[in-house]
């Protein structure tokens, strides 16, 4: 890239200088000048993939970009990195056959059961179109892959040696750094540091995206001002503990808003709303030194905020399991009719343990298979993806025998088939969100487990997903 192109790209993107010389002396137009796969990591929010993509566009390559925490399995990202690329080239489809025929055999290009036949297909896509543009293929939020996300990158590194494709490069995107089977292979590594406060209150006062709702003090100076005050109290107060929640500035501006308070008095606004500062819940439980990724030693808990989706689900499911009755698991996670199972009213006013909140006793251990079954009901009948409603706009154009079939589908599903959930639960106990007993029975060795998070620590979890954990606690 020309030295005008990168100033102009390190005006447009503050504090991030070093960063794009190293992405411009890893990465060119020209593809035999490029490294074959580059790993970009760094902390949350700290401007990783808007940096990568406004870099491509700035020398002006194709790119296909993957999330790779939407994706539940190797073989569908796999088949979607080969759909994307074969769109995104540009090229005439109709000149890559979807058959492949030698010798009276004849094979299906589009599936992807494995990396040999994606390899084998987007070579013979290449082979066919001639396409030989060099094409970078993003693979964002690489840490954040349900499957094991070092099978994948393994891969992919061995791709160019392996096969004749040279054009296309590959960059993940993680959080944290290159997994360590990888670590001894020459990949080129690009660090992005966190914000200083000063960067980062700079950053936020020039990038406004919050705003009162009302045109005239959105278009002000007095508004403008009034963000300017507002982040930098915000900064200094939570800078290295909260996470990325702004509901907070709904709160704090609500005097203005109604005219009680002119914005030039950010002060007075303040000492109005000092409360809100004190709430234990902007928090997140998290104290963690992010220079380091090491934990201080006066607490063990990390930001809950950060976790990805389905840690949450499986930080819920094993709150459930640790604080619901195993003998009521048939009330809370079948559908069945439970109420002749259900133990026998009691006499007078006599006080049972059922009576008492469940969220106020101490947590049990539980079995592994039983956070499973839990688990696998609880994504099942609550998360997004599988509760759709079926009169929305997606499923206008659906037909009956589609919507019957989606059904079928999300009742015969089980989670535990599609991740590698005993990774998943490595990770959360390294982090000590969920602790781990072993029986000294020699006979009878035997693991159990249980959850270590509070109920505030819960509830703010169930908050951020829409889970409604109180239907479950009763």
């Amino acid at each position: 890239m020309s030295t005008q192109k990168i100033l102009e790209l390190k005006k447009r993107i503050q504090f991030r200088d070093q960063e794009f010389d190293l992405l411009n002396a890893f990465l060119s137009p020209n593809h035999e000048e490029c490294a074959p796969v580059v790993f970009v990591h760094g902390y949350n929010s700290v401007g990783k993939t808007l940096s990568v993509f406004s870099f491509l566009d700035t020398i002006g390559v194709k790119k296909t970009v993957i999330q790779c925490d939407e994706v539940v399995n190797n073989r569908l990202l796999l088949q979607k990195c080969l759909k994307l690329i074969r769109t995104d080239s540009g090229q005439d489809l109709r000149k890559s056959n979807t058959f492949y025929d030698r010798g009276g055999y004849s094979a299906k290009l589009t599936g992807c059961d494995s990396f040999s036949s994606f390899a084998f297909n987007l070579q013979m896509f290449i082979d066919q179109t001639g396409y030989n543009d060099p094409h970078f293929l993003v693979l964002d939020r690489i840490d954040s892959f349900i499957d094991e996300p070092i099978n994948i990158v393994n891969s992919f590194i061995r791709m160019r040696d392996c096969t004749n494709i040279k054009n296309i490069i590959v960059i993940f995107i993680s959080r944290t750094e290159i997994p360590n089977p990888a670590v001894t292979s020459a990949i080129p590594q690009v660090y992005f540091k966190p914000y200083t406060d000063q960067q980062l209150v700079s950053i936020l006062q020039k990038n406004q995206f919050c705003f009162f709702g009302d045109e005239e003090l959105d278009n002000s100076v007095v508004g403008t001002q009034f963000w300017h005050s507002y982040v930098q109290v915000i900064v200094d107060s939570y800078h290295e503990y909260c996470g990325t929640s702004i509901s907070m500035l709904i709160d704090f501006i609500r005097t203005v808003k109604t005219r009680q308070i002119s914005p030039s008095e950010f002060m007075k606004v303040y000492r109005e709303q000092r409360t809100i500062f004190q709430d234990d819940s902007i928090l997140n439980a998290a104290v963690i030194d992010y220079r380091t990724d090491e934990l201080e030693q006066a607490g063990t808990k990390v930001s809950l905020s950060d976790f990805t989706y389905l840690a949450k689900f499986i930080l819920i499911a094993s709150y459930l399991a640790s604080h619901i009755d195993p003998r009521l698991d048939m009330y809370y996670f079948t559908s069945a009719k439970y109420s002749k199972f259900v133990y026998s009213s009691k006499k007078g006013n006599e006080i049972t343990k059922r009576d008492i909140d469940v969220k106020l006793l101490q947590p049990n251990f539980f079995d592994l298979e039983r956070l499973y079954g839990i688990l696998t009901v609880i994504y099942r009948n609550e998360s997004a993806s599988f509760n759709k409603d079926e009169n929305s706009p997606e499923f206008a154009d659906k037909t009956e025998v589609y919507i019957s079939e989606r059904s079928h589908e999300i009742a015969k599903f089980s989670l535990v088939s599609n991740i590698d959930l005993p990774s998943q639960m490595a990770s959360l106990l390294s982090r000590g969100l969920i602790v781990r007993q072993f029986s000294r029975d020699i006979l009878q060795p035997k693991t159990r487990w249980k959850s270590n998070l509070s109920w505030e620590e819960i509830s703010s979890i169930s908050k951020d997903i829409g889970f409604p954990i109180h239907n479950y606690l009763k």
